[in-house]
């Protein structure tokens, strides 16, 4: 279904001029279902059973090398600087 309106104008040269519209009438949409609270906490339940926490505890342990690796680097680079095998900047 569509209206449709009419509306005379006067343009600038003194004519008049007729200027039809045409615009779509749009049906009310349906309302959005929200989840409940119910479903969003099985929703949370179904996704922690995917992922399971033995997989945090390989993050962790992950972590604890990086940062010990990270450390030793650091150790490594702090030595070669005090023997003088490289140079550093400090203070920048």
């Amino acid at each position: 279904m569509a209206i449709t309106t009419t509306a005379s104008t006067t343009q600038k040269n003194g004519t008049d001029a007729k200027c039809r519209k045409t615009a779509a009438v749009r049906k009310p949409s349906a309302p959005v279902p929200h989840l409940s609270v119910a479903q969003r906490v099985a929703r949370g339940k179904a996704a922690r059973q995917e992922v399971p926490r033995a997989d945090h505890a390989m993050i962790v342990e992950f972590s604890k090398a990086y940062a010990d690796q990270k450390e030793s680097d650091y150790q490594e680079l702090a030595a070669a600087v005090k023997s003088g095998k490289i140079t550093a900047e400090t203070g920048l």
